[in-house]
């Protein structure tokens, strides 16, 4: 038998009520058992269930022609019965919540999938920055050894270009240079 969520709530008033009529008298009792049987009856119908066997089973036995042995029975049939129809609610009860623990565990456990899911993509996607991030650092170490190396050649140019620009000429050479501008400008 299962109970659902709109149905718990008249299943826990009914085991209040139980609680409540625990000391009352056998008629009471009786009243009880026989409200709590066609609720339940009615709780397998809403839910397209058949009637559990202990349900339909909780009927005093008669006998024939003694009516103070049958009314005796009653009392004590009912007595008897009481505590373990109210167990049986209180199982149902219990039922209900270990049903819905079972269910708030598997969705926190599919809610748990999908986050494992979730950060295992994350990390293939930090590794794939890292691998790119490598590349790039591989790159930028040729770009600077290509740089490094882009100012040297230029200090060596600089350097070979001063070189070349700087003639060395000895005294007469002066003399014969000096000699011709001299000339050049009397003209």
């Amino acid at each position: 038998m299962t109970i659902t969520e709109k149905q718990i709530n008249e299943l826990e008033s009914l085991i209040i009520e139980g609680i409540i009529v625990q000391n009352s008298l056998i008629q009471t009792k009786k009243n009880y058992i026989d409200k709590a049987q066609c609720v339940l009856k009615g709780f397998c119908q809403e839910n397209h269930e058949t009637i559990p066997v202990w349900i339909e089973i909780i009927t005093p036995p008669v006998f024939v022609g003694d009516t103070e042995s049958s009314q005796q029975t009653a009392k004590t049939y009912y007595s008897d019965l009481f505590p373990y129809f109210l167990n049986m609610l209180r199982e149902l009860q219990s039922q209900y919540y270990k049903r819905m623990q079972l269910h708030e565990c598997q969705e926190q456990t599919s809610e748990s999938h999908t986050q494992s899911s979730e950060i295992k993509e994350q990390t293939k996607e930090v590794q794939k920055q890292t691998i790119e991030a490598q590349k790039a650092n591989k790159w930028t170490k040729w770009a600077l050894w290509i740089s490094i190396l882009a100012v040297f050649v230029s200090i060596v140019a600089v350097c070979v270009s001063t070189y070349t620009r700087t003639i060395k000429i000895d005294e007469t050479q002066y003399n014969d240079i000096k000699e011709h501008c001299l000339f050049e400008r009397q003209l």
